[in-house]
């Protein structure tokens, strides 16, 4: 079995060395699809903090096999994600990845999801953890990404309940993440989000987190950090009360 990961990527640097060393030794190549301007519908005046050398040297000094691939310009969250399909015919199951997300006990993950006979596989939401402004305070939800591609069969979807990923990405620097909420394909009903909930956040006065949806991330979750894989225990954020 070839099992392959890729990554949509713009931006990313801050935990992309912790993610890519995450899945590293449990896939045998890692596609990067990288584009040089916003790919989630909408534009930004804003300059990105990360550039396209600075994510290329954190793949090269941290990946075991890579293919670095410049898509372009995209507007399109979806296009910018199927370009996996142009580069990955050989593999027999592939695994998307953000670059603001860390894998733990991804091996037994990898095994569900391709004895699943599933399409398209979703992991649960009971499997993620949703981490805001430190590493200290999580939020859950019933949200199931798809996140491995079964390449032998043709049954649409379905979800395993297996690995744990650890998303931080509302766990980064006021710069990315006033970057972010500039492209972001919601950007024009979040215009107060990011100083009243984000910037502004004080543990249990401010409430109703989520900024695409109200009905989850309410309040957060006290996380013992200990319990994080290595690579985020290593991570220069790992010790910060706030971030």
């Amino acid at each position: 079995m070839k099992v392959s990961a890729y990554y949509p990527i713009h931006y990313g640097k801050e935990y992309l060395e912790a993610s890519i060393k995450s899945i590293r030794d449990h896939v045998d190549e890692i596609l990067i699809l990288y584009t040089d301007n916003p790919s989630y519908g909408k534009a930004t005046h804003l300059p990105n903090p990360d550039s396209k050398e600075e994510i290329r040297a954190i793949v090269e000094a941290h990946s075991n096999s890579f293919r670095w691939v410049d898509i372009g310009r995209t507007h399109q969250e979806n296009i910018h994600r199927e370009q996996w399909r142009q580069y990955l015919g050989d593999s027999d199951l592939v695994l998307a990845v953000d670059a603001d997300e860390i894998w733990d006990e991804l091996e037994p993950a990898i095994k569900d999801a391709y004895d699943s006979r599933i399409k398209n596989v979703n992991v649960a939401g009971s499997q993620w953890k949703h981490f805001w402004r430190s590493f200290n305070e999580c939020h859950e939800d019933g949200f199931a990404p798809t996140r491995f591609h079964n390449k032998r069969y043709t049954q649409d979807a379905g979800v395993i309940h297996s690995g744990k990923v650890y998303h931080m990405g509302y766990a980064q620097s006021e710069k990315i993440t006033r970057y972010k909420i500039s492209c972001h394909g919601h950007k024009d009903i979040l215009r107060t989000w990011l100083d009243s909930k984000w910037i502004n956040y004080r543990k249990g006065i401010t409430t109703h987190l989520h900024p695409d949806s109200q009905t989850v991330w309410i309040e957060t979750n006290d996380f013992d950090k200990n319990e994080m894989p290595q690579v985020l225990k290593d991570h220069k954020y790992f010790n910060l009360e706030r971030i």
